[in-house]
């Protein structure tokens, strides 16, 4: 009776003991949570773990451990924690490398349970891939993952990690990417969309990435990057012509000239706020960089041209800023100024808002149309009107003289046979707008077309559901006929399985149609489903409207995860593992979800790991 009477009431023999028992798994607890909220910290801002040492007696052991004592002077559990490592009363401080990347990977995987467990919820995914070189010369192929969020109906792109790549065929690239998909636990035939670059191994027609997995899933609709696109529309328009070619070769000679010494620079950089950019082929910007720091100080890089070769002795260097100062204080290099400038900030502001994660399709393709249309009129009389105005005030403040090179009019052989000569265009305003300005800008719309072909080709077939309430204006026969071509082309081939019912969405959307707010894009149209409770009265139009938010633009988001790459492995850190820089990047780029971690899951996972004990 008295044993039964102390087991109610707690107070057994070993009660004493049970009770340090529990202080020790608290005090446990508390350490763990601290090291995790550690770890937090450096992987959110990309610093280094480790130092030279491990050893908690060394100075330089590293920006993890020199944290812990930090906090150990103002904090009494790590202080305490470390007082009974140094009188041997413990023998693992749980500080060491080994004990970091347990934590960095645990933590990470939490992370990307996350985002899988909201992926698995909203069904269907599009996959983003890009690949790039890291410092250790080792190919590396960032995979995003992008949905629409099934509460909220935000569009939401994740990163999952970095892969090694050893071959950069078609073929191995494919199998990574399949391979990552299927250990994350998701299904290939809920794949909606796909995001690459322009590359022949990427978008080819014959065995590119996009057709085996096409082989794979028909329903994995791809869509070339928009930015590289543009990028390439860019480049495309610079080689067009021999004037466009010198243009951007002046632009590149200033860069190489001033980046050549520091004197030269400290020079430049007393006169000029904006300092000169060099050309790159694969940065977004750097055209519109490179231009825009010559078009607002002219003047005053002349004035360095000209202090540069007065200083310098060099008869070289002299001719070579001379050369230079004549080349950018003539009329028509002013002129081509303000036409490359127009035409590049247009083309940048549309590349800022397309690389936005939440970018739809029917947004990108009023940008791109609105675009065209302002490239029409600016060919017919913008030259003539505002490009023109603004180059002659530059010339007279800058006492620049309003005349065109004159060129010898070259003479072609003419056959027997023929009618007449051609006239020449004499008027040198004329001969600038025929074979400079004429010439860019059919080349742009030319380029632009084919490359955004793919873009466009979304409008026929999710183009009635880009504005539901503009549907009232729509015939019933035109909208069962869209209804039935998309339940075509959302169903699987040899297959009765569709995403939604040709007929069903019909009806819905004569219903929808005069109950959505007027003007709402897609992503509004679907909010409001949601909002209100309506995504079971209307689940064909929920359904499709989530796949077309699936479907990318741009792989800006996998660009991105570039710049943390390089953050995260320097060449100081070029021999981490593979494994700890894609759970690293993980908690960097995701670090929104990653602070939200619960830590009692992280530290239970840890303790069961290799089956710890909390004492």
């Amino acid at each position: 009776m008295e044993t039964e009477k102390r087991f109610r009431c707690g107070k057994t023999i070993d009660a004493s003991v049970q009770k340090q028992i529990l202080l020790e798994k608290q005090r446990w607890h508390e350490i763990l949570e601290r090291l995790i909220a550690t770890v937090q910290f450096l992987s959110s801002h990309n610093l280094p773990f480790r130092g030279h040492r491990d050893n908690l007696e060394e100075e330089n052991s590293g920006n993890f451990i020199d944290l812990i004592k930090l906090c150990a002077r103002f904090d009494p559990v790590l202080r305490q924690h470390l007082q009974r490592f140094e009188e041997k009363r413990i023998h693992n401080h749980y500080l060491g490398k080994n004990i970091q990347n347990e934590l960095i990977s645990l933590m990470a995987k939490l992370v990307k349970q996350k985002v899988i467990e909201k992926i698995l919820q909203a069904k269907y995914y599009s996959i983003i891939i890009d690949c790039t070189r890291d410092v250790s010369h080792v190919e590396q192929m960032t995979v995003v993952l992008r949905h629409v969020d099934e509460k909220s109906g935000d569009v939401e792109e994740h990163f999952i990690g970095f892969l090694p790549v050893d071959k950069m065929t078609a073929e191995e690239l494919t199998k990574t990417i399949l391979l990552e998909i299927e250990e994350s636990g998701l299904d290939i035939k809920n794949c909606r969309g796909q995001g690459y670059d322009n590359g022949a191994n990427m978008r080819g027609e014959k065995s590119g990435v996009k057709t085996r997995i096409l082989n794979i899933n028909p329903l994995a609709f791809f869509t070339p990057c928009g930015c590289h696109s543009w990028n390439l529309v860019l480049g495309d328009a610079a080689a067009s012509c021999a004037k466009a070619k010198l243009f951007f070769g002046v632009l590149q000679r200033l860069y190489t000239l001033f980046s050549g010494s520091s004197n030269r620079w400290a020079i430049l950089k007393e006169k000029v706020n904006i300092t000169l950019k060099p050309l790159s082929e694969t940065r977004w910007e750097c055209r519109v960089e490179s231009v825009k720091a010559v078009r607002y100080q002219l003047k005053e890089i002349a004035e360095c041209l000209e202090e540069m070769a007065q200083k310098n002795a060099d008869p070289a260097f002299c001719s070579e800023c001379n050369s230079l100062k004549e080349e950018i204080l003539s009329y028509e290099f002013v002129l081509s100024l303000i036409v490359w400038y127009e035409i590049l900030v247009k083309i940048n502001l549309i590349s800022k808002v397309w690389q936005k994660s939440c970018m739809q399709l029917d947004t990108a393709v009023k940008h791109l149309e609105a675009f065209l249309c302002w490239l029409k009129e600016y060919r017919q009389n913008g030259h003539s009107n505002s490009a023109i105005a603004t180059a002659r005030e530059i010339a007279e403040e800058m006492d620049i003289p309003r005349e065109f090179r004159q060129f010898r009019i070259r003479r072609t052989k003419r056959m027997f046979d023929y009618e007449c000569p051609d006239e020449a265009v004499v008027n040198p305003v004329d001969r600038f707008r025929a074979e400079y300005f004429n010439v860019i800008a059919d080349k742009i719309h030319a380029s632009a077309e084919p490359r955004f072909e793919g873009l466009k080709s979304y409008v026929s077939n999710f183009g009635f559901l880009y504005d539901i309430s503009s549907l009232c204006m729509k015939s019933k026969k035109d909208l069962l006929q869209n209804c039935k071509e998309l339940e075509a082309l959302l169903t699987l081939p040899n297959s009765s399985d569709s995403d939604i019912r040709g007929l069903e969405l019909y009806e819905e959307l004569r219903m929808c149609m005069r109950t959505v707010p007027p003007k709402l894009d897609m992503s509004g149209s679907l909010k409001y489903l949601i909002d209100n409770n309506l995504t079971d009265v209307y689940p064909n139009i929920y359904v499709a409207l989530r796949v077309i938010l699936t479907i990318p633009v741009t792989v800006a988001s996998a660009e991105r995860s570039f710049s943390k790459l390089k953050l995260i492995k320097t060449y100081l850190r070029s021999t981490m593992s593979q494994e700890r820089l894609s759970a690293l990047a993980v908690l960097s780029i995701e670090r929104d979800l990653a602070s939200k971690l619960n830590y009692s899951s992280v530290i239970d996972e840890f303790t069961t790991a290799k089956c710890r004990r909390m004492f």
